[in-house]
């Protein structure tokens, strides 16, 4: 999912708040200049990928490790959140805690692995998310992204 991401992020502010979620982007986010909080299933390679690239202090700031339904940065932390979920997610109160973290008119970019358009569609919404870029299908998921519209953002 590392093409259709960065190439997202390409119109992004460098400097953004970003929460990377289960992304081996991570990294290259990270390389390309956002400010990057790491939650989700930390494999040791991206562990060592982001310490040899900001050092144990910050990867032990920076990298939380926490799951998915409970991230642990305040409410409204991040402009942007990017998702990599995985079949044993629970889409539900994954989309909550997304939302949770996400500035009024922040993004959500998601993959969700073994999901369809769908259902990240319905749990979006079920958040309060609206859809900026219709959900599709992929080879073994469902990739989309939406927007936290309301408290004076608009569509």
């Amino acid at each position: 999912m590392r093409d259709p991401l960065l190439r997202t992020f390409a119109s992004v502010r460098p400097g953004t708040r970003v929460l990377s979620i289960g992304t081996a982007s991570a990294v290259d986010l990270a390389r390309l200049g956002f400010d990057v909080t790491v939650a989700g299933p930390v494999p040791d390679s991206l562990r060592d990928a982001l310490s040899a690239l900001w050092g144990e202090d910050e990867v032990a700031r920076r990298v939380t490790g926490t799951p998915v339904t409970s991230i642990g940065l305040p409410d409204a932390a991040v402009a942007w959140v990017a998702a990599e979920l995985s079949p044993g997610d629970s889409l539900a109160p994954a989309f909550r805690e997304m939302r949770r973290v996400l500035q009024p008119g922040g993004w959500v970019w998601v993959y969700g692995s073994g999901r369809t358009p769908e259902e990240l569609t319905a749990a979006a919404d079920a958040a309060g998310l609206a859809v900026a870029e219709t959900a599709v299908s992929e080879a073994t998921g469902a990739r989309g992204i939406f927007r936290r519209v309301g408290e004076g953002v608009s569509g």
